[in-house]
């Protein structure tokens, strides 16, 4: 499935710029160490700023369709996109894109090998000397990165390696959303009303509660006193 379903809020906006941060900041360093240590200094998935490039596309996709995307945000009263409402009441609007699985599998593969790296026992495992040379990289520059502290504002501490690439994983997690009846129903009524704002049934106000509800989980990491509904 390549329509998907996403949220149209600040907390997803920041989620992706966060993990953009982390792979622009990875590509940077490997652009500026390629002259003198030649390509292929980060494992595959991430060499040539691949996961970064699948990263970005997705990210023009969500910038044409959301307002916590657009550059400048939207503000309240501003939007010319539709509302979404059950019973009269306004809902953290749903947007329909479309998002190449290929784009979702890149970004996966990057995941994973960051993954890897950050497992100091299951990096060494690696029988390839080659990748195992590029993952014991991998995890300096990741012990060594400097993220944008403007976009980790509150945090309250350190920002380690897995901090900084939980939003990268939770991205894919919500672009990926698995397909079931409650999305199939949610789809069809968005794409059906493209320029209108929709008043949800019964029916559809369910689904769209039990969608959002996983939403909700992966924008706030399951914090139970965080929600981002409204």
């Amino acid at each position: 499935m390549s329509w998907r379903l996403v949220p149209d809020n600040e907390a997803f906006a920041l989620m992706y710029r966060r993990a953009e941060n982390l792979l622009q900041g990875l590509s940077r360093v490997e652009q500026g160490t390629a002259a003198e240590a030649g390509p292929g200094l980060l494992p595959t998935a991430l060499t040539g700023g691949e996961a970064l490039g699948a990263l970005q596309r997705a990210g023009e996709v969500l910038r044409d369709a959301l307002d916590a995307f657009s550059v400048p945000p939207a503000g309240p009263g501003q939007s010319i996109r539709p509302r979404v409402f059950a019973e009269g009441r306004e809902l953290m609007p749903l947007r329909v894109v479309w998002i190449s699985q290929a784009a979702i599998e890149t970004l996966a593969a990057a995941l994973r090998v960051i993954n890897l790296a950050l497992a100091p026992v299951d990096r060494a495992a690696v029988l390839d000397p080659e990748q195992r040379r590029r993952l014991d990289d991998l995890a300096e520059l990741l012990d060594d990165f400097a993220p944008d502290l403007d976009l980790w504002t509150g945090t309250p501490h350190p920002i380690g390696p897995k901090e900084l690439l939980q939003p990268l994983g939770r991205l894919i997690a919500l672009l990926d959303l698995p397909g079931d009846d409650d999305t199939r129903v949610l789809l069809a009524v968005l794409q059906a009303n493209p320029d209108a704002d929709v008043e949800l049934a019964a029916r559809q106000a369910a689904a769209y509660d039990r969608v959002a509800e996983r939403i909700n989980l992966l924008l706030t990491d399951g914090d139970p006193l965080h929600q981002i509904l409204f």
